[in-house]
């Protein structure tokens, strides 16, 4: 079509809608704004390493807080400790590759962190109501 309106021919009176396939979150744009410095570092720590199969202790060794301190400040800003967001970054992820990859689950649960993937499974079931399979299929139909 810009080629066509480049040699000069006339726009087609009626507007060319093309659906979006979906929407991709960048880190850029996933951005969650607090005003405790702790707190956005340790966010910023799980977002960029979560895929690598951190846990709590991880996020504190790079925060230099008490446990309890973060546990409450979290709660406090986000309404959900260090472990759920954790284990919510890395099912987010899950679900980005499922929908946009044919991957098989266990080659996604290594990719996303997760030990197993059982423990992805349930966990993805557990959050979202259905398996990994199922949120595939009836997101790609």
């Amino acid at each position: 079509m810009l080629d066509k309106l480049l040699d000069g021919h006339s726009p087609p009176e009626d507007p060319l809608v093309i659906e979006p396939l979906g929407i991709v979150r960048r880190q850029s744009t996933d951005i969650v704004a607090v005003n405790d410095s702790e707190v956005a570092a340790a966010i910023r720590y799980i977002r960029a390493n979560a895929f690598g199969g951190i846990c709590v202790n991880d996020v504190l060794d790079n925060t230099h807080i008490s446990r309890s301190t973060l546990e409450r400040r979290f709660t406090r800003l986000l309404g959900r400790s260090p472990k759920v967001e954790i284990l919510r970054t890395q099912l987010e992820q899950v679900k980005q590759l499922l929908l946009t990859t044919d991957y098989p689950l266990g080659k996604i649960s290594r990719m996303t962190g997760f030990s197993y993937t059982e423990s992805m499974c349930y966990s993805f079931k557990r959050t979202f109501g259905q398996t990994p399979g199922q949120y595939r299929n009836e997101s790609t139909q």
